[in-house]
Formats: C-alpha cells, sequence, structure tokens
C-alpha cells in the first residue's frame, strides 16, 4: 500500500516505483526473490538509477509499460496516486518532449477497459498539463475515442466538452478536416450517452462534421460515407428530432449515387420535402429492414414533418384542417390529435379554431433550414429594415399643429409654478 506524505518527488516516483516492482514480484518462486536480478527487484534498480541521474523521460517509459498490471493489482486510490506522479514527471520534460510523452501514457491508459472511470480521469489529467493546443486536441481525440466504449465513461466526458466544440475550433485554429474530426468524434461521444438531450446534441455536431467533408476530396468522402448513411437513418427513427440539416451536405448527397445507401437517401428527402405519398412509395420493405423501423413509426415521423413543411409554407397564415388532413394524409377527425402532439412538442404555437375547423398559426419549426431558408430570411429581413425605415421618415415628417405647441408650453410653466 501507498502511504502519502510530504516528501521529495524523487522520494515519490521511487516509492510508486517500488509498488511496481512489488507487483513485478508477486507470484515468483521464493529462491527467485533471493536474485538481485528477479523482474521487480532490476526494474527497482534500474529507474533508482535513472531518477538519481534525473533522467526523468527514461524513468517515465520504463513505468508507462506497467500500467495495465497497476490498475489490475492496486486500489483505485493507488493508481490514481501512481498515475499522478507519472503525470508530475512529466512536466519535468520540455514541452516537446511532455507532448509526445503525454500520448504514450495516454495510449497505456486507454488501452484496457477495467477502471474505466479512472483511466478516463488520468487522460483528463493529461489534458490539463500539456502546454500546446496540439497536444491538447490530440489527447481530446483519444479520450473521446475511448470514453464511447461505455455509458458511463461516455456521460462523464460528455458533460464535460458540451458546447465547446466550436469555441476549440476557433481557438486552435483547426483546419477544416481537424474540425471535421472533432465534430464526429464528439458527435459519436454523444450518441453513446443515448438519451433525449444527447441525441439531439449528436445530431448537430454530426452534420457540422459531414458539412466539412468537401465534394473533391473523394476518398474523405468515402471514408464518412458510413456515417453519413448512418446520420439519415438516425434521423427517420429519432422520436426526438424534427429538424435535419443534413441533404445539402456533400457526403450524404453522394449517398443517392451509391446503390447500399440510395433507398435510404431518397426516403430521407422525401420526409424532409413532407411528400407523405413519395414516403409510402420510397418506404420499401428492404429501406425498412436496412432502418431496423416498422412502416407505422417511419410513418408516424414522417407526418409530423410534413406537419412542420405545411406550417412553414404557410408562415403566420391560417391552415384549415382540409389542407392538413390531405398533407398528412389522415382523416379529418385525427387532424387535431396530430396538432396537439406537435404543440405538446413545442414544434409550433397556435390556436385551433374548433368552428370554424382550422389552425391560426404564430410559429413553426423549418423541418430544415438550409440556403434557401436563409436567403428567404435575409430577404424578410430586408423588407423588414425597409418598412422600418418607411415608418421612422413618416413620423420625423408630422409636425404638430401650431395651438398644440402652445397648450404644451403652457402645460410645462403651470408645472413649474
Amino acid at each position: 500500500m501507498i502511504t502519502v506524505m510530504e516528501t521529495q518527488d524523487e522520494d515519490s516516483f521511487l516509492l510508486i516505483a517500488q509498488t511496481v516492482a512489488n507487483l513485478l514480484n508477486d507470484g515468483q518462486l521464493k529462491s527467485e526473490l533471493a536474485d538481485l536480478q528477479t523482474t521487480g527487484s532490476g526494474f527497482l534498480s534500474d529507474v533508482t538509477t535513472l531518477v538519481g541521474e534525473a533522467r526523468y523521460e527514461e524513468y517515465f517509459l520504463r513505468m508507462v509499460p506497467h500500467i495495465d498490471l497497476v490498475y489490475k493489482q492496486c486500489s483505485d486510490k493507488e493508481a490514481e496516486c501512481i498515475v499522478n506522479l507519472l503525470i508530475h514527471a512529466l512536466a519535468r520534460l520540455s514541452e516537446d518532449r511532455l507532448a509526445e510523452n503525454a500520448m504514450v501514457l495516454a495510449s497505456a491508459l486507454t488501452k484496457g477497459e477495467d477502471h474505466a472511470d479512472e483511466r478516463l480521469a488520468g487522460v483528463l489529467n493529461l489534458y490539463g498539463v500539456v502546454p500546446s493546443a496540439r497536444a491538447q486536441y490530440a489527447l481530446l481525440l483519444r479520450a473521446s475515442e475511448f470514453a464511447r466504449g461505455g455509458a458511463r465513461t461516455a456521460k462523464m466526458l460528455s458533460a464535460a466538452v458540451q458546447g465547446k466544440a466550436d469555441r476549440w475550433v476557433r481557438e486552435w485554429g483547426l483546419s477544416a478536416a481537424e474540425s471535421g474530426a472533432l465534430y464526429l468524434s464528439f458527435a459519436l461521444l454523444f450518441k453513446a450517452v443515448n438519451d433525449k438531450a444527447s441525441i439531439k446534441e449528436y445530431m448537430k455536431l454530426i452534420t457540422l462534421a459531414l458539412n466539412l467533408t468537401p465534394e473533391s476530396d473523394a476518398a474523405a468522402l468515402a471514408a464518412i460515407r458510413p456515417h453519413a448513411a448512418t446520420a439519415a437513418g438516425d434521423f427517420i427513427r429519432s422520436p426526438y428530432i424534427y429538424q435535419c440539416d443534413l441533404t445539402e451536405a456533400p457526403a450524404v448527397r453522394q449517398l443517392a449515387t451509391d446503390p447500399a445507401y440510395s433507398g435510404l437517401h431518397k426516403l430521407l428527402t422525401v420526409m424532409l420535402a413532407g411528400d407523405i405519398t413519395g414516403f409510402r412509395t420510397a418506404a420499401s420493405p428492404a429501406v425498412l429492414e436496412q432502418l431496423g423501423v416498422s412502416l407505422e413509426t417511419a410513418l408516424s415521423k414522417a407526418r409530423m414533418v410534413a406537419l412542420l413543411a405545411l406550417g412553414c409554407r404557410a408562415g403566420h397564415d391560417e391552415l384549415s384542417f382540409s389542407a392538413i388532413s390531405a398533407a398528412l394524409d389522415v382523416p379529418l377527425e385525427k387532424v387535431e390529435t396530430w396538432i396537439i402532439r406537435a404543440i405538446g412538442a413545442k414544434l409550433l404555437e397556435g390556436k385551433i379554431d374548433q368552428v370554424r375547423s382550422c389552425l391560426s398559426l404564430s410559429r413553426c419549426t423549418h423541418q430544415t433550414f438550409g440556403a434557401k431558408q436563409w436567403t428567404d430570411l435575409r430577404s424578410q429581413l430586408a423588407a423588414w429594415k425597409e418598412n422600418l425605415a418607411g415608418v421612422s421618415s413618416t413620423i420625423s415628417s408630422v409636425q404638430p399643429p401650431a395651438n398644440a405647441l402652445v397648450r404644451a408650453a403652457a402645460a410645462a410653466s403651470a408645472v413649474r409654478a
């Protein structure tokens, strides 16, 4: 057992080396233990020399290969102490050697599956001591890859990185390819958590990653194609997500010409268009089996998206129940149920007029928000700006009657008196 006390760094380095030496000696015959060249004794002799000569990088590299043994044989506290002291030893190296050896330790920590929480904590502690953005980026990718191997570690890391990817991309000056790798890694991390909020974050991040893959890079498109297909399928299946900006990404567009994914691409396209007739045609048994979803479930999602598409086209106008019935391909008596579901999910806001059989819309979620929607928004803002300028000009040109000015001055005098 390691006893923590106030001591010099060198003594602490030797103390954890002694612990590792004892682990190496465990299980050996007593006759072998009398020999100074036993595994543990020889190891301890070597690292004692290295520490005495301040050869800390070599000391570190002799200790790291035994990380798995430490986690298997030591308590969590002992393992944490050993890893933290190895990180402390790294701090004595030059910046470039520190960055390189930090990845050596990160690789050792993420190799095993036991004590996953403690291993991930060790990698995050490493992130806190490396000085360069490049090293921090590499450590985050390694931590993310490791953490998504389990729901518990995925949840632990996702809480630490949520909402920070964009800032790191800016601060570190990442290239498009590096940014895409970070977004993709974090997207897969949040998907591993697999709750409502995390799935929404996953879809946001995977969309960013797919949009950063250039159409001119065939190799990159081929590499990310499975992720594009998975994201398309995840949107179609998800009961939480009703907005999708995937279709304009080159990585997703390529699916249309891939025999393995063309049916999936068609299904996504007609769903976002709000085309229920087209959706029924595209929802073949083969495509539904590929997605692992029933026709009833997929059609329910498609109808909700169709309602949003209809609402966005209407703007703030009224929607008749008959128009909604036709768009969703549902009986007229089921229309109110669909409206209430959409309002309950906070996808739209409005008032139902049962007497006139219509819905007065005040807000509707866009099922997609691509280049066309941005163009429409710019035009709308420009029109508002022009209208406001006209109102301002009209107000400034209006002069109050002279007698009104006299009465105002008299009233002001009376107040002062």
